[in-house]
């Protein structure tokens, strides 16, 4: 399932797409809330997306860019760059797997602990 959303802030416009393999019913959620963040982080990328992935997946990613076995809870891709060289387009991909399984450790939400992960990861594009 695939969602996409726009925004207009003052720092200009979103362009946010969700792509979910897994973990389809915390779409609504995190688009919600990343729209809503957006435009508080200086810097933001205004193409963003976003994928919630299995555990095969995400091990697959894990192991073909960091050479590390197993799934992680969030890999970030910087995939678009303006004339200075700053971010303007990138991909996160989170485990929602992971963010169970720590949500369950943790004994919070785990729509909560998705957004975290998305969040980390838009910090770092």
């Amino acid at each position: 399932m695939t969602r996409h959303a726009t925004v207009r802030s003052k720092s200009g416009r979103l362009k946010l797409s969700i792509t979910a393999a897994a973990g389809t019913k915390f779409v609504p959620y995190l688009r919600k809330h990343l729209l809503a963040a957006w435009p508080l982080i200086d810097g933001a990328p205004a193409d963003f997306s976003l994928a919630l992935v299995n555990d095969p997946r995400m091990a697959q990613l894990h192991q073909q860019f960091l050479k590390i076995e197993g799934p992680t809870d969030v890999l970030t891709f910087e995939l678009d760059h303006d004339p200075a060289g700053r971010c303007i387009g990138g991909e996160v991909i989170v485990c929602v797997p992971e963010a169970q399984r720590r949500a369950a450790d943790l004994k919070i939400d785990v729509a909560d602990e998705l957004l975290l992960y998305a969040l980390h990861g838009l910090l770092h594009l």
